[in-house]
């Protein structure tokens, strides 16, 4: 199934893997306005930290999953003991495990989002991001649509169907795209 994702996306976007150098092919490609490019990264690798994906460079943020450090990691396991035995009673070392995962994800997040007027849409691909909402930044928090109506704890205006969300999407590319030809024309 991915190499059907990957092959319809080929069709229409020039598709990249996350390799040493390649972000220089990259953003070349999406400079030529020829269509672009879908690059893919993991989360924690090289390209989803400290590299400026600014304007037209990242238009959007799809991370599949959560990406949670590894349980088996000595110094990760001792850290989380040091701090369930500091605070006993707060589960000190599973909020940091989870603290440690939702910083990736914003880390990525925030390669694509570097200033006020830049924009992104983001996709986060995983049946678990509902119950860590309130570990997002607070100005996507109120932002976020869920396709999905498996939460009922979730206000409805945050609960979308499929058809829904690609009909957001759409209209959220098409009205950032009216609004960039309205400021080339001043």
């Amino acid at each position: 199934q991915q190499e059907g994702i990957v092959r319809d996306i080929s069709k229409v976007k020039r598709y990249l893997r996350e390799q040493e150098g390649i972000f220089d092919t990259y953003k070349r490609h999406v400079e030529a306005k020829k269509g672009g490019a879908f690059l893919t990264c993991v989360v924690g690798g090289k390209l989803s930290e400290g590299i400026d994906f600014k304007n037209q460079l990242g238009r959007a943020v799809i991370i599949i999953g959560l990406p949670y450090a590894n349980p088996s990691d000595m110094a990760l396991k001792e850290q989380m003991m040091y701090l369930d035995k500091t605070y006993p009673k707060e589960q000190a070392g599973a909020e940091f495990y989870e603290a440690l995962c939702m910083n990736r994800v914003n880390q990525s997040i925030g390669r694509a989002i570097r200033h006020a007027s830049d924009y992104a849409t983001l996709i986060l691909a995983d049946a678990r991001y509902p119950s860590k909402h309130h570990l997002l930044p607070t100005w996507i928090q109120d932002h976020i649509t869920y396709q999905t109506c498996q939460y009922p704890h979730l206000h409805p205006h945050q609960k979308q169907t499929k058809l829904q969300c690609i009909q957001t999407l759409r209209h959220f590319f098409r009205s950032h795209s009216e609004e960039e030809k309205k400021k080339k024309k001043k």
